[in-house]
């Protein structure tokens, strides 16, 4: 038989019990939209590369007395439901050190769907010897 002061009390179990499982269901559900939103960005992110990686392998292409001082942006690259930006700089300077060849970045940049601004850039150098050539790779997150 219960004493007259414990009544109740097990209802306040269970109430207690019942908002400590809220929590902790509060924050798992949480914890998957997180990881949901940073799993699209490093979608994104690895569709930037590939989108740049293809534009300097298509410029590896073009003969160095054919390049041309430039600016270039593609702003209608679609990947993956995301737009992305693309810009083209094909540098001005001209070193002789033991070849000619001309810095050439590309980058990309879009827009997460929560108003975060992402880039990736890559750099490499288009030189008069087909045999010399350095890539570097550019990681901007504002």
């Amino acid at each position: 038989m219960l004493r007259k002061q414990q009544r109740g009390v097990a209802m306040i179990e269970v109430l207690v019990a019942i908002v400590l499982l809220s929590v902790g269901i509060v924050g798992y559900m949480s914890l998957q939209a997180l990881l949901l939103e940073e799993s699209a960005i490093n979608e994104a992110r690895t569709e930037a590369i590939h989108i740049a990686a293809q534009r300097l392998d298509s410029l590896r292409d073009v003969a160095y007395a054919d390049l041309t001082d430039s600016d270039e942006t593609d702003t209608n690259v679609e990947a993956n439901n995301t737009t992305l930006k693309r810009t083209t700089i094909v540098g001005t300077e001209r070193y002789s050190n033991p070849a000619y060849y001309r810095p050439v970045t590309v980058n990309v940049s879009w827009t997460d769907s929560n108003g975060g601004v992402h880039s990736i850039g890559l750099s490499t150098f288009h030189s008069d010897q087909s045999s010399y050539s350095s890539d570097t790779l550019i990681r901007n997150s504002v």
